[in-house]
């Protein structure tokens, strides 16, 4: 069994993965006080990289919302976030999984680099832990990514806000090999959706470190 403790607040509510088997709250905006969120029962059970890429070739990505992004090095990244069709997408990433992105690489790839082609990106709660699964498009597992990141963001006001997902690149300091450093981080979002009576709102948020810049 798991326990994660959170904390209730208007706008946001955070939390990540530290240990094996611990989950605890990574920010607090503000809010009256705790709350509890417990995954108890079987573990779940690993997607294979064939799994994996059967349920990406049935995902729907929002071409529109790709972003690209040019290394030193020379190769090109290409991002396409995926449209998610569930209406609680945090509980589904605990209990099951989810698919945040594809994306397509060109160039030659520096030693231990992607080489050229396309991959799909898979976040699952393990013992405790998010970490990513990135496949490649025969279904071979390329890279499993600790340190993964999960929020989820609760409005309540009449702003406008988006219906289609989103993906973006932004810097972070933190720590490589023990070694200080900035570290590119890709932010998946979900698209909003219905977060109890109108006009409330939510939406997962899945940071996953690419490395440093």
């Amino acid at each position: 069994m798991v326990t994660a403790k959170f904390h209730s607040t208007a706008a946001v509510v955070c939390m990540m993965a530290i240990v094996a088997g611990c989950t605890t709250v990574r920010e607090v905006h503000s809010g009256p006080g705790p709350v509890d969120l417990t995954v108890s029962g079987k573990p779940l059970v690993p997607k294979t990289g064939q799994e994996i890429l059967t349920i990406a070739r049935q995902t729907k990505f929002y071409s529109d919302g790709k972003l690209i992004r040019k290394l030193a090095t020379g190769q090109t990244f290409e991002y396409v976030p995926a449209h998610s069709d569930s209406a609680d997408p945090l509980t589904k990433s605990m209990t099951d999984g989810v698919l945040t992105h594809m994306f397509t690489v060109t160039g030659t790839p520096p030693p231990g680099g992607f080489a050229p082609g396309t991959y799909y990106v898979w976040v699952e709660f393990l013992d405790g832990r998010w970490q990513a699964v990135t496949v490649d498009s025969a279904g071979v597992s390329r890279c499993e990514t600790a340190g993964v990141m999960v929020r989820q963001e609760i409005r309540r006001g009449e702003e406008e806000h988006s219906r289609v997902p989103e993906f973006a690149i932004h810097p972070s300091h933190g720590a490589l090999g023990g070694v200080a450093r900035l570290i590119v981080w890709g932010e998946y979002s979900t698209n909003w959706v219905p977060a109890g009576p109108p006009p409330a709102c939510k939406r997962t948020i899945y940071c996953i470190p690419q490395g440093p810049t």
